[in-house]
């Protein structure tokens, strides 16, 4: 069932990378590309496409082909769709933003004040493929969403003390 403000249609649900991170001037920004003028572009793209261009148009415009015109605009639809119900994904990589709704559910992106307890961070670690550098760019994305962060090499290290961890006794 699509939402009345989703601008690509429903049958582009698909996902796509959400970036990292980067720093300009001290302050956090999203990187959804790897440049500010590809940035600009797409939003270029989307403004231009919201104001009733045709994607021809736009191509010709920007010097792009239809096609990339098309994935731009498409990408940048489905980017601002979950922006809207999922601020803090703004501040997370597409892995950890994955890796939170499949471990956990999209509950806690909802709330991600919620994610800042040791026994939710242990319960995304333990989830497969989930390392260090997910529990880094969580760390990070709390910081430059303004939420309280933690230290993850006290989480980890928390993690893999023996007395915290059930050990089976052979008897």
């Amino acid at each position: 069932m699509p939402r009345a403000f989703f601008l690509a249609g429903p049958s582009l649900r698909t996902s796509y990378l959400l970036p990292d991170l980067f720093y300009h001037q001290g302050i956090a920004i999203m990187n959804r590309y790897r440049t500010k003028e590809a940035k600009k572009q797409a939003e270029t793209i989307f403004r231009l496409r919201q104001q009733g261009k045709t994607y021809q148009e736009i191509a010709a415009q920007a010097g792009l082909s239809y096609q990339n015109t098309v994935q731009k605009y498409h990408k940048e639809c489905l980017f601002r769709e979950q922006a809207f119900y999922y601020p803090f994904i703004e501040y997370i990589s597409a892995r950890t933003e994955k890796a939170i709704r499949r471990s956990m559910g999209e509950e806690l992106l909802e709330q991600p004040e919620n994610l800042n307890n040791p026994e939710t961070i242990g319960t995304l670690f333990k989830w497969p493929g989930v390392n260090n550098g997910v529990l880094n760019d969580l760390a990070e994305g709390f910081t430059a969403a303004g939420y309280e962060s933690f230290d993850p090499e006290k989480i980890i290290e928390n993690l893999f003390n023996r007395k915290n961890r059930a050990y089976r006794s052979i008897d």
